[in-house]
């Protein structure tokens, strides 16, 4: 009996059995192969928190008022530090898709203007006119926004996927391999 796991990003296992007999002395070539997930499989919804977070000319905007006519993808950023770099890097590698994404948004969350000073982040933006900034503390309401989607609080960047009714349909925090590519094959599902 060999049993196989395929972890999904949502911490889900999805498992294949395969069973076969071998008599005394005999040799049996097996492929091994992982159970295939779907998409819904991958995504979960919770409900996300609705909180004040502030746009470049310090207004206040709410989560909800980002989300009544769209979808988000919103990203909590740590400038110059890993694995932020690497989420910006493929989604630099992927730009021309997300600029042809329709009813999404795409937000960079950040602390503070320098944070715009980072050569990664200034490198993906080059190739990409449809982000748009937003400030927030990175303090108990990010935190909050994770735990509700049932990821590490204390990892960066934190990316959520929120449709319009405020329930986050992907989330991940630190990197995965492909998040970005995941983030586009969710958006253009």
């Amino acid at each position: 009996r060999v049993l196989t796991a395929n972890r999904l990003p949502n911490g889900n296992i999805l498992a294949k059995k395969m069973v076969f007999e071998l008599k005394d002395g005999e040799k049996k070539p097996i492929f091994l192969e992982q159970r295939k997930a779907s998409l819904s499989e991958m995504l979960e919804e919770y409900d996300v928190p609705d909180y004040a977070l502030r746009r470049e000319d310090k207004s206040k905007v709410y989560i909800s008022e980002l989300v009544k006519d769209q979808k988000a993808v919103m990203i909590w950023l740590e400038e110059s530090k890993e694995p932020t770099e690497h989420v910006l890097n493929e989604i630099a590698e992927k730009s021309e898709e997300y600029q042809q994404l329709t009813g999404t948004k795409l937000y960079f969350i950040i602390k503070d203007e320098k944070v715009k000073e980072d050569p990664t982040l200034k490198r993906t933006l080059s190739k990409m006119n449809n982000v748009e900034f937003l400030y927030h503390d990175f303090g108990a309401d990010r935190e909050t926004m994770a735990r509700r989607m049932y990821v590490d609080t204390g990892k960066l960047p934190l990316i959520v996927l929120v449709n319009k009714e405020m329930r986050g349909i992907y989330s991940v925090a630190g990197y995965n391999v492909g998040t970005a590519d995941m983030i586009l094959r969710i958006l253009n599902a």
